[in-house]
């Protein structure tokens, strides 16, 4: 599980890439879509009620302390401690901005027809490749902009207290702590 806010976010900026979300963050969250991801204690209940005992981590101690957060699940297994080889610090990034080919550009319109059906079959890689890098882009999003940190903090703002309140609920459920997720 990850902090339920940042999961929302995280959440958010995948559709806007894979999905072409339009919509801004702050509207998609006071419609209810993302939120019910973020309500863990719902979603890990039913396991909780079949299995006697269930492994509960965070994705917040796994990227601070991986061999820790493993030497922790490897206890829960009870197999024995391993250490992990060259643990490194790698981190998924979304990218800061959503560039598109412009369709309107002679390189554009030369993309779409090279990625297109029966000639994407012809064209070698390494051409459509070349196509691709060099064909102008627009911004289509821009994930470091001053608007949308403004919509995160409004965000944020909207859903906070029902973010804590889940929270809670699975504070109690689990007996844990979720101290590093910070809600307020």
């Amino acid at each position: 599980m990850r902090n339920p806010f940042d999961r929302i976010v995280s959440q958010y900026k995948h559709m806007v890439r894979k999905e072409g979300e339009k919509n801004k963050l702050s509207d998609v969250i006071l419609t209810g879509d993302y939120m019910s991801n973020s309500h863990y204690s719902y979603q890990i209940q039913p396991y909780i009620n079949l299995f006697e005992n269930v492994f509960i981590g965070t994705f917040e101690a796994m990227v601070s302390d991986p061999q820790k957060f493993c030497n922790d699940l490897f206890y829960w297994l009870g197999v024995a401690k391993y250490q992990i080889a060259n643990i490194k610090k790698v981190y998924h990034a979304s990218p800061k901005k959503i560039e598109t080919i412009d369709k309107f550009t002679f390189l554009g319109k030369l993309h779409s027809i090279a990625e297109n059906f029966p000639y994407r079959k012809i064209l070698p890689y390494n051409i459509r490749k070349s196509i691709k890098k060099f064909a102008p882009k627009k911004i289509d999003f821009d994930f470091e902009s001053k608007w949308f940190h403004e919509d995160i903090r409004f965000s944020r703002n909207i859903c906070v207290d029902t973010l804590k309140m889940w929270t809670e609920e699975l504070k109690e459920m689990t007996y844990k702590s979720y101290d590093e997720w910070d809600l307020n």
